[in-house]
């Protein structure tokens, strides 16, 4: 029943949440853009159990979950609460957590997630190292499992322009963007099977070359504009 709850109540407090007005948010968003690193906005995280939390920004490409504080942040209260939110998060969701406060995100002028990451798993008790060949491994398993589903080459580069914040993202094959989006296979799949389709996902816009991604975009610009 707790599961159940935590689903129910997800669309309604995740858009509570990403209507609140926060300058140090808004502005730390600006930085992953210009990164041109996905992310998602307050990802809500639970388990079978139905513990459940939110986390200000999720990058799947390194499970890291990136936490900005304000000043409610510094009570005893909100420290305890902080503590099990980050310990929930990585012992069952083996996501990793970064704080910052929103005067340090604010005073930020450019963003590194790779050192962001580095600095996080140094102190993680849990981390365990991924050899080179382990991914490799996982990779030529997920490109046997994917193509003869795909109606393309999973190999090939992969344009995807991401209709939430408006960003263009190049990934060298369908495994990269697997691991930069966490996008289940059906779904990663059958979007991509129907890339000509430029409505078909919610979330992106599909194409294998970067001027065929263009032509798209405008068409759905255009549809945006005649429709607003």
């Amino acid at each position: 029943m707790k599961l159940i709850k935590a689903q129910l109540e997800y669309g309604k407090r995740r858009n509570s949440l990403l209507c609140k007005t926060s300058k140090a948010e808004s502005h730390f968003a600006k930085l992953l853009d210009k990164s041109g690193i996905y992310y998602i906005r307050e990802k809500c995280c639970y388990n079978f159990s139905g513990e459940w939390c939110y986390v200000d920004f999720y990058i799947p490409k390194f499970k890291l979950g990136v936490e900005i504080d304000g000043k409610e942040h510094n009570t005893t209260k909100h420290k305890i609460r902080d503590r099990l939110k980050s310990k929930f998060l990585d012992e069952q969701r083996g996501i990793f957590t970064y704080r910052i406060t929103n005067e340090q995100c604010l005073l930020m002028n450019s963003i590194n997630v790779p050192q962001i990451y580095q600095h996080v798993i140094s102190k993680s008790k849990t981390y365990k190292h991924r050899t080179v060949s382990a991914i490799e491994k996982e990779r030529e398993y997920f490109f046997s499992i994917c193509q003869p589903l795909s109606n393309f080459d999973v190999r090939k580069k992969i344009y995807a322009y991401c209709k939430l914040n408006e960003v263009t993202y190049e990934f060298n094959n369908l495994f990269g963007l697997k691991r930069a989006t966490a996008i289940r296979n059906k779904y990663l799949i059958s979007g991509i099977n129907s890339h000509d389709d430029i409505f078909y996902s919610s979330i992106f816009i599909y194409a294998f070359d970067a001027n065929d991604l263009k032509v798209k975009i405008d068409k759905f610009n255009e549809y945006l504009w005649t429709k607003g």
